[in-house]
């Protein structure tokens, strides 16, 4: 079983990310998706064939202090966030 995946990708836009799961799908490819990969060996089942990290996903889409509400894309950073709501 191979330890390194054949290519890591880290797309900018929801778009690319469904056009690069769908190609690694009807490819019969395995995917591993990371974020800021810290904790990438708790549930890791075997060796990826293509690494999709969120990391250019890291746009604060909406804040609404008042309602409680962020919606943000899945590579923000928790530190930017805590800082987004501090401020």
């Amino acid at each position: 079983m191979r330890n390194v995946p054949i290519r890591t990708i880290s797309p900018a836009t929801p778009d690319a990310v469904v056009h690069a799961v769908a190609e690694a799908g009807a490819k019969g490819r395995h995917i591993e998706v990371i974020g800021g990969g810290t904790k990438r060996a708790i549930g890791v089942l075997g060796a990826a064939d293509l690494v999709v990290s969120t990391a250019g996903l890291n746009r604060v889409i909406d804040y609404a202090p008042d309602e409680l509400v962020l919606t943000a894309q899945p590579g923000v950073r928790i530190a930017d966030l805590e800082t987004l709501v501090a401020g």
